[in-house]
């Protein structure tokens, strides 16, 4: 059920959302990395090559969050 829910979800919405995927101490952190790198860098230009989110290491703390991780793999997993 959970499984199918969020593939309707993502094929309706084209994304799905992960509740409590971070807490407040967490979001207030990446809001001050994200103003600190609209200040700080050419946002159009950085963009254009995606190197905001490559350069700052932070942010990878959220593509490899665990919780993250293991919800697109209960996705993808076809059993």
């Amino acid at each position: 059920m959970f499984k199918e829910k969020i593939s309707q979800n993502f094929n309706s919405n084209g994304y799905v959302v992960i509740k409590n995927f971070l807490d407040t101490k967490e979001v207030n952190f990446f809001i001050k990395e994200i103003y600190k790198d609209l200040k700080i860098n050419n946002v159009t230009q950085k963009l254009y090559n995606h190197s905001i989110l490559i350069e700052n290491p932070n942010y990878w703390k959220l593509f490899t969050n665990p919780k993250l991780i293991n919800s697109v793999k209960e996705f993808l997993d076809t059993d």
